[in-house]
């Protein structure tokens, strides 16, 4: 039930107005109304209409003119249609275009470790943190992926950095505690995971994350009032939280 928390995917290509419809449906032989029409799809978050505009564009498009942007914009909207694999390939061929760009390392770098190609992930992670050293998200991220590979003790500082750089970042604060379960320090990973929940106190993977690192360190009371609490926000986590033997016997209790 322990679980990290991934930061959100870079925001998609700027929407513009509704008139691109009308030059589309005039000249659908350019491609800049095409994108254009892709934007306004995004914004009202019709992906899979937004993907097939940029696609035009890129086949009417024959020079490099503005091509990052529409690889980026397909990327982005085939990620939002779980089209993983044609995203990453876009990614690909926005950072081929532009390799100074920490958002299109970043995304390629989350549409991998969706796909389980950590390995990928983590080098495109620490692309994009070569460009953008200060990005709290991309260190919580790879700190993700690291952990994930069994890199715990690497994950571990990369959210500490992120931590530096936004000390108030609860989603940081509650991987860091998870990892530091994983590890052994259920004291550490209580503390931490405290400091998440002090900036969002009703966010049930964090009560729970808790009532775990708690629980371990004999602090069963408490660990108890965290999960009555998860359970009083969302009422059908306890049919989950009963079935898992390290917090079950919690429920169970007197």
């Amino acid at each position: 039930m322990r679980s990290r928390d991934k930061s959100g995917v870079e925001a998609r290509p700027g929407s513009r107005s509704g008139e691109s419809t009308r030059s589309v449906i005039y000249d659908p032989t350019r491609a800049d109304a095409w994108v254009r029409l892709g934007d306004v799809y995004c914004k009202l978050r019709r992906f899979r209409p937004a993907a097939e505009c940029y696609r035009h564009a890129l086949a009417i498009r024959s020079d490099r003119r503005g091509k990052y942007r529409l690889w980026f914009g397909l990327a982005h909207a085939d990620a939002a249609c779980g089209r993983l694999e044609s995203a990453a390939d876009s990614y690909r061929r926005a950072v081929a275009l532009r390799p100074g760009s920490h958002e299109a390392w970043y995304n390629l770098g989350s549409v991998c470790a969706e796909l389980g190609r950590l390995r990928l992930a983590v080098r495109a992670y620490r692309a994009a943190l070569d460009r953008a050293p200060d990005d709290q998200e991309i260190w919580n991220n790879l700190g993700n992926v690291l952990v994930e590979l069994g890199r715990t003790h690497e994950g571990i500082r990369c959210y500490e950095k992120a931590l530096d750089l936004v000390p108030h970042f609860d989603i940081a604060w509650n991987n860091l505690g998870v990892a530091l379960e994983e590890i052994g320090d259920v004291v550490g990973a209580s503390a931490a995971i405290g400091r998440a929940l002090d900036a969002n106190p009703d966010r049930t993977t964090y009560l729970v994350n808790r009532a775990s690192a708690l629980a371990k360190s004999g602090r069963r009371e408490k660990a108890v009032e965290h999960l009555a609490h998860a359970m009083e926000l969302e009422p059908d986590l306890r049919v989950l939280l009963s079935s898992l033997p390290e917090l079950g016997g919690l429920l169970r209790e007197p």
